[in-house]
């Protein structure tokens, strides 16, 4: 996904986008480079992080009713339980994201 030693110009970049976007109030965007922070962690393998940051983009998509968003953030929420090797949560995750896309 980032060039090798992009991560942290990444993180720098989605960080910022996070901040303009609350200081404008623009939720869909706040949800997207929440995703985006989500996949750098994820990119570099912290998980945990990127669950964090996946998860707070998903309340914001659901409050939203933005079902694509939902459907998008369900599936990187899959991801992390797959890369963690949780199949089950991975796939439950997956189903969800199905039903909605």
């Amino acid at each position: 996904m980032f060039e090798a030693g992009q991560y942290n110009k990444a993180m720098k970049n989605f960080r910022q986008a996070l901040e303009i976007s609350r200081e404008f109030k623009k939720e869909i965007e706040i949800a997207r480079a929440l995703k985006r922070i989500g996949n750098v962690y994820y990119q570099q393998d912290q998980y945990d992080k990127a669950m964090e940051h996946y998860q707070k983009a998903l309340t914001i998509s659901r409050k939203l009713k933005k079902e694509g968003e939902v459907a998008t953030d369900l599936a990187d929420i899959g991801d992390v339980h797959y890369a963690q090797d949780q199949y089950d949560k991975a796939m439950e995750h997956y189903q969800k994201a199905l039903t909605i896309s």
